[in-house]
């Protein structure tokens, strides 16, 4: 599963790179979702014991992104993101990041939701970089504080074509 991680952060990238950013923001925020799930399914048997696991009896293979977020905030894997001032500048609220995660993932990969509504421009690159920069913020915290930081970083930059510094 960090495999997987890897593989979405590095594509989330190379969209990114390529201006295709419906698929940046469907790829950011599976690897939130993925990171979150890869430790919820490896420390299941912690999160029972300490009261964090759900009363029912689905499998976190299953579950949608906002009970892999609700555990996660419980057990405590979730912190706040602190926003760029480019970001913070065009209102992005960022009281509660990983919603804004959901949020974005959701408009850029299902057409009734951005039909119903209000959608980013997803052709206006510096709104873009903008929601990017937050999603990342949010992303990275995430594999901080699931220990998968490091690698993720390095998996990065270790992928072909990437552009330095980004």
């Amino acid at each position: 599963m960090v495999d997987l991680v890897g593989d979405f952060y590095r594509e989330a990238y190379r969209c990114m790179d390529a201006g295709a950013w419906r698929g940046a923001m469907i790829l950011i925020g599976a690897t939130v979702e993925a990171a979150m799930l890869a430790a919820i399914v490896r420390l299941e048997q912690s999160l029972r014991r300490d009261g964090y696991w759900p009363d029912d009896k689905s499998n976190p293979m299953s579950w949608p992104f906002s009970k892999l977020v609700k555990v996660s905030k419980a057990a405590g894997w979730l912190t706040p993101v602190t926003p760029s001032a480019d970001s913070e500048a065009v209102g992005y609220d960022v009281n509660d990041a990983i919603r804004h995660v959901e949020t974005v993932r959701n408009l850029a990969a299902h057409p009734g939701r951005y039909a119903r509504d209000p959608a980013p421009d997803f052709s206006d690159v510096t709104a873009m970089m903008l929601v990017f920069d937050l999603v990342d913020r949010v992303a990275l915290a995430v594999f901080d504080n699931l220990g998968l930081a490091a690698q993720l970083e390095e998996k990065r930059r270790d992928s072909p074509g990437e552009s330095a510094g980004s």
